[in-house]
């Protein structure tokens, strides 16, 4: 007895619906993929930024010496930087001992309904 085999041109129905389910996930995956790698390098990227004008602002606050400091903002418009997109600073100072005064810039951004802050600090010292 043997096995007669036929000769099928064509792909069955099932077989293409497979084809097409197992394209269509792979797809899918790829592009929320895609999508989250996306959300992922604009959070990094204002991060940098925030870190950037953060440390540019408390560079020129201690230029500013000692009795020079101020607090001030918050403000979407950094004296130092101008304007940044969605982006606020506020600096503030405080004096935790005598002859010390301790200089805090927080940078602050929306980032899909929340809000995001960095922050840097460092102290100075009356010379």
């Amino acid at each position: 007895m043997g096995i007669v085999w036929k000769n099928n041109k064509g792909l069955t129905f099932i077989e293409v619906m497979v084809a097409i389910l197992i394209v269509s996930m792979v797809g899918t995956s790829v592009l929320m993929s895609y999508n989250l790698a996306y959300r992922f390098a604009v959070r990094n990227t204002n991060r940098t930024v925030a870190v950037q004008i953060a440390q540019a602002t408390i560079e020129e606050e201690k230029r500013n010496g000692y009795n020079g400091v101020a607090s001030w903002g918050p403000t979407a418009n950094n004296p130092y930087l101008g304007s940044t997109p969605n982006m606020t600073t506020q600096v503030t100072v405080s004096q935790p001992a005598t002859d010390v005064r301790m200089v805090r810039v927080v940078v602050s951004w929306t980032d899909r309904d929340r809000t995001v802050n960095e922050t840097l600090q460092t102290l100075l010292t009356q010379r």
